[in-house]
């Protein structure tokens, strides 16, 4: 019955989730509201697992107005899964090395590594999850 279940969830959605379900849903409806490509979505899919932040900082957003909603998990998601669309959608054009330097300054090459490793997976793996952090050791080096 598990595998039949797989099967069925592979065969809707394409491609294996590495976020849970819910918040996968939410990440989607945003990248369509504002009408963000496949490769815009995958992106925003893959910033979710990068940062994966607490309430308020879902996304790695840390403009204050972009933190209101803490107190409530689905808004507070939904708020930041807006601001990071908006920052894809205004500066992506393929280039992640490029996106990385905008959406992650500090630690941009460590990011640009996480992100193209993270969106290979995405796009290749069949795999039931991602690891969803390297080891702080790993994580600090660029």
């Amino acid at each position: 019955m598990k595998w039949m279940l797989i099967v069925l969830l592979t065969a809707v959605y394409g491609k294996a989730d590495m976020l849970p379900f819910r918040e996968r849903q939410i990440l989607e409806t945003v990248a369509e509201q504002v009408e963000l490509s496949q490769d815009g979505t995958e992106l925003l899919l893959v910033i979710r697992k990068i940062e994966n932040g607490g309430p308020g900082r879902e996304m790695g957003v840390m403009t204050p107005v972009a933190q209101r909603y803490k107190g409530n998990d689905e808004r507070s998601l939904r708020l930041q899964a807006q601001w990071a669309a908006g920052t894809i959608k205004r500066h992506y054009r393929g280039d992640i090395l490029s996106f990385s330097k905008r959406y992650c300054p500090p630690r941009w090459a460590w990011w640009n590594r996480t992100a193209q490793q993270y969106l290979l997976e995405l796009q290749n793996t069949d795999a039931d999850t991602i690891n969803p952090r390297l080891p702080d050791s790993v994580m600090w080096k660029q």
